[in-house]
């Protein structure tokens, strides 16, 4: 296939395929409009981040600090869905795998309301009750601040109840930040596949929170999904030159994935978060913001990756895990 070719078929492919991000925090009408840039359908958006929330003021919360977490996600789901409201021709808020196929029939972009750290249950299975039933469709069991769920680097009693409830409910388990001890506690415990929502192949990068390949062979076989993280340096290193990691980096970690497991458990995680001008960190190359994802598509048609296959890798893997857990 000539250059010209390749290039028209990644944009039809991308156009016409369900595209989903499993892990991100940037929200707003012009986040909005990169996501119909970028051709995306849906995004799981974290509310609220165990430690930090996202508010206007950009306010850190102590890491000591463990109550009032309720109130902040029912003020940041507000949010979203007044958004919502307003552009009922643009955005509606996720809670079925139905209604991501609906979204992308009517050209509109889907929020998934997910949580990065269950302080906002504040020790209370009545309120993962409450957040399930205003919309709340994912949440991360730990983050990097401490929480009621956790002990020692593994499930407490009422962490273990937490699991039960949300299979019970529903309601999407996110693996990521887990110990590993905790990590093969919960698949041992859930009956439901659970995600990692944005990590990457410690076989291809060897850095950061990423997955070994025992790891990622277990999650596989509980039906679970991996979506890649997008973040260069602590995730995906730069494999194919220095510095700032490039899509082909990325790309390395999808074939790690594929050929270890099978193309059925690959997704995309992204973690696009604001930075303040004296972070350090940058995101893969062509892929640096939500609008741009059309470049990962042409990325793994180069790659050699078939419709299908990529099609799966974009979103159909995950709206197939999120018809398990949550119904179509």
């Amino acid at each position: 296939m000539d250059e010209e070719s390749s290039v028209t078929r990644a944009r039809e492919l991308h156009n016409d395929s369900i595209v989903i991000l499993a892990h991100d925090h940037l929200w707003g009408e012009q986040d909005l409009d990169a996501m119909r840039r970028g051709g995306v359908t849906a995004k799981t958006l974290k509310l609220t981040v165990d430690s930090f929330v996202w508010d206007k003021d950009g306010r850190r919360v102590p890491v000591e600090e463990f109550e009032g977490w309720f109130k902040r996600a029912l003020v940041a789901m507000d949010s979203v869905y007044a958004t919502a409201r307003s552009v009922p021709d643009q955005a509606a808020v996720i809670t079925s795998a139905a209604d991501i196929v609906r979204a992308k029939q009517e050209n509109k972009v889907g929020i998934v309301l997910g949580l990065e750290g269950p302080r906002p249950i504040e020790g209370n299975i009545e309120a993962l009750r409450v957040l399930h039933d205003l919309g709340l469709r994912e949440m991360q069991l730990t983050w990097v601040a401490p929480n009621q769920l956790i002990t020692d680097d593994l499930l407490n009693d009422f962490g273990r109840r937490v699991v039960r409830e949300m299979n019970r409910l529903g309601m999407l388990i996110d693996l990521s930040h887990l110990s590993d001890e905790a990590f093969h506690q919960v698949l041992e415990l859930t009956e439901q596949p659970p995600i990692m929502s944005h990590t990457a192949c410690w076989a291809v990068s060897e850095m950061g929170d990423t997955m070994t390949d025992e790891k990622i062979e277990a999650l596989a076989a509980k039906g679970g999904v991996m979506a890649l993280h997008f973040v260069s340096g602590d995730y995906i290193k730069a494999r194919h030159g220095t510095g700032q990691a490039v899509l082909d980096d990325l790309i390395d970690h999808v074939d790690h994935v594929t050929s270890l497991v099978g193309i059925d458990y690959v997704a995309l995680g992204g973690d696009y978060f604001p930075k303040a001008a004296d972070d350090k960190w940058t995101w893969v190359k062509e892929v640096e913001d939500i609008s741009l994802m059309p470049n990962l598509t042409r990325g793994l048609v180069k790659r050699g990756y078939s419709d299908e296959q990529i099609r799966k890798i974009l979103g159909g893997n995950l709206l197939r895990l999120y018809e398990e857990v949550w119904g179509s």
